[in-house]
C-alpha cells in the first residue's frame, strides 16, 4: 500500500519525525521524498447528485464539451474528471450551463493498475489504514 502526504509545516524536520513514528506504529514505514509519486496523479473532481440532475446525459454532453477528461457514473453520484489545470475552467462552464456540484474535490487520485498491495489480506489492510489515517489526522 502507498499513501502519498503532503504537509504545511513550520518545522519540517519534527513534521517528519512524528509521520515516520505513526507509520511505524502501525507497520509501515517512511520512504524517501518522492518515491511513491509515480502511483498518483493530480485530479480535479466535481461530483453531482443524481438525484438532483434532471438529465444525466446533459450534464455528460457539458462536461465533455467544457474539457472533461472522463465521467465516472456510481450508484448515487456521476463524477466528472478533470486536469487539474482545467479544473476551474470546468467547474466554470458546468455552472453556466445549470449544473451545481454537491462537492468539488482536488486531490491525488491512486492509480490502482500500477500499485498492489502484496502480500496484506484486506482486512489487516484495511484495519491498518483506518488506524494510521486516524493518528495522522490528529497531528497537532
Amino acid at each position: 500500500m502507498a499513501i502519498l502526504l503532503e504537509t504545511l509545516t513550520d518545522n519540517r524536520n519534527r513534521t517528519v519525525s512524528e509521520v515516520r513514528h505513526l507509520l511505524t506504529r502501525y507497520g509501515g514505514n517512511l520512504g524517501e521524498t518522492g518515491c511513491v509519486s509515480f502511483m498518483f496523479e493530480k485530479k480535479g473532481s466535481l461530483q453531482f447528485d443524481r438525484e438532483a440532475l434532471a438529465d444525466s446525459d446533459a450534464l455528460l454532453e457539458a462536461a465533455l464539451d467544457a474539457g472533461a477528461e472522463d465521467v465516472e457514473e456510481g450508484e448515487a453520484v456521476l463524477e466528472v474528471l478533470t486536469s487539474f489545470v482545467d479544473f476551474e475552467a470546468v467547474r466554470d462552464a458546468l455552472g453556466k450551463a445549470g449544473f451545481e456540484p454537491s462537492e468539488l474535490l482536488r486531490q491525488l487520485r491512486h492509480l490502482r493498475r500500477r500499485a498492489r498491495a502484496a502480500g496484506l489480506s484486506r482486512g489487516s489492510l484495511a484495519s491498518a489504514r483506518c488506524g494510521c489515517w486516524g493518528s495522522i489526522r490528529a497531528l497537532p
